[in-house]
């Protein structure tokens, strides 16, 4: 998931950590957070990303309890 917010935003994955805010710490807006959603169904395709409101998705940790709850229901 790191790797994906990475790759989308051009922050090496070091600086990314759980309780940064995507937008208030990241600049990551609406826009992008789908994008981000988009690469993640590609990546895991078990997630359904459409029942995920974007704005819902608010910080780092929040994209990461996602990937825990996929795989918690798989």
């Amino acid at each position: 998931m790191l790797a994906i917010i990475a790759d989308k935003t051009g922050y090496p994955v070091e600086a990314l950590a759980p309780e940064l805010d995507l937008e208030a710490d990241l600049g990551i807006d609406s826009i992008k957070r789908v994008e981000i959603l988009g690469a993640v169904s590609e990546t895991f395709p078990a997630l359904d990303v459409n029942a995920i409101n974007p704005g819902d998705i608010r910080l780092v940790s929040d994209l990461l309890a996602l990937l825990k709850g996929a795989a918690d229901n798989p």
